[in-house]
């Protein structure tokens, strides 16, 4: 009888169970399936652990344990590393549970802030820092990058405050559209409570230290020019006569520090204006129109000794006074003047009639010197100019225009410095 027959006879064994025993039985190895945030609610359970056993008295931290259920012999489940983007908190304690099983350390590098978690068979697990900058944030530039991008912050800033343009706008030829008579000029003025101011050419710029202009040079606002039918001053903030400039703004120019001089701009266009002068108040307030302080903010004065000929006008000398005895002793006699006042007189006359007694004894005389006349520009130390001053030395007894008659005295000082 052979093994089968025998097995067969004892227990009723057939080959079926036989070849079954031969094979040999499967491992039973535990499955784990980790997930990111399994693993961080793991890890935070495990900290929140430590934590209450750290707030409990020293005779209960022995009853407090994390259990860990060993594989079975020969049943070693691999080791997972986990990454969690959640950050473990530092658990600081004077009393740690001595645990039989696990023994959980946090450990926070001093260097790289990474944290690690030590087991009991001095296996370690990373764990990356939790991200600390928010979405779009940049903590932290190159700086050549930053430079780059400073220079082009730079960059589009001044391409923005060079958009604008510096050219005289052009005067209106349609006379339907303007308010010009037809006798009248095309010109184009601005008029505001304090003065008139003309319209500068484009050569007439480096007279008054303007090459360009930007949003920098745009002083104070005066307000928004609206346009009239007539040369008169009409109580607005700022008019013109002219369409073109009708709904453009004006503004005080900067850099000169001066009311006399505006920069009227639309759309990207810029034109400067200039007032020459302005003595409907007297010299003194003359000067602080122009920037003046004082009369130390003259800093020289320039003159034309002028006589006609012929049908002409002829120089007959120019110089510039830089004495600064010299230019005290005119700005002490232009501050004694006092502008004409003829608010007395009727409407239709404009000059006091010792002027005109002045005008006619001039006429009749036989010298042609009594003709002789003096242009004055006043320069300041702002770059300013007061310009267009006619001093008459041998009308009556001296005569400055739009002033009253000098006395002889004040007459005398003027002729000794301009001839």
């Amino acid at each position: 009888m052979n093994e089968l027959e025998l097995f067969s006879a004892i227990n009723q064994i057939d080959s079926d169970l036989i070849s079954e025993a031969d094979t040999p039985p499967p491992l039973n190895r535990p499955k784990f399936y980790i997930t990111a945030t399994m693993a961080a609610a793991a890890v935070i359970t495990a900290g929140a652990a430590v934590i209450c056993n750290s707030e409990k008295p020293a005779d209960t931290l022995s009853s407090m344990r994390i259990q860990q259920n060993d594989p079975p012999e020969g049943n070693v489940p691999e080791s997972h590393s986990v990454t969690s983007a959640a950050a473990i908190p530092q658990v600081t304690s004077e009393a740690q549970p001595a645990s039989e099983n696990v023994t959980i350390t946090e450990n926070v590098s001093a260097v790289n802030n990474e944290k690690n978690v030590t087991t009991e068979n001095n296996e370690q697990t990373d764990i990356p820092p939790a991200a600390t900058e928010s979405a779009g944030e940049i903590s932290d530039i190159p700086d050549d990058v930053s430079e780059l991008l400073t220079e082009a912050a730079d960059k589009n800033t001044n391409e923005k405050q060079n958009d604008l343009s510096l050219k005289p706008f052009s005067a209106t030829k349609d006379p339907d559209s303007d308010s010009f008579h037809e006798e009248e000029a095309p010109h184009i003025d601005v008029t505001t409570s304090e003065a008139t101011y003309r319209q500068l050419e484009a050569d007439e710029y480096a007279a008054y230290n303007i090459s360009s202009i930007s949003e920098n040079d745009l002083g104070d606002p005066i307000g928004i020019i609206v346009e009239t039918n007539s040369s008169e001053y009409h109580g607005n903030a700022v008019e013109s006569q002219e369409p073109n400039i009708a709904g453009a703004e004006a503004y005080f120019y900067a850099p000169a520090k001066s009311r006399s001089l505006i920069i009227v701009k639309k759309g990207t266009q810029c034109s400067a204006f200039v007032c020459d002068l302005n003595l409907s108040s007297g010299f003194e307030a003359g000067f602080s129109f122009f920037g003046a302080e004082s009369t130390n903010d003259v800093v020289s004065v320039s003159y034309r000794v002028q006589m006609p000929d012929g049908s002409t006008i002829k120089n007959v000398s120019q110089g510039t006074v830089t004495d600064r005895s010299e230019l005290d002793d005119i700005c002490a006699v232009l501050y004694q003047l006092h502008p004409t006042d003829t608010s007395s007189l009727p409407a239709h006359i404009g000059t006091p009639q010792w002027l005109v007694d002045a005008y006619d004894e001039r006429r009749n005389s036989s010298d042609p010197e009594v003709w002789k006349s003096v242009d004055i520009n006043i320069n300041f130390s702002n770059g300013t100019s007061m310009r267009g001053i006619i001093y008459s030395p041998y009308l009556g007894t001296g005569y400055i225009s739009g002033m009253d008659m000098l006395t002889p005295e004040q007459n005398l000082i003027l002729k000794e410095i301009f001839e």
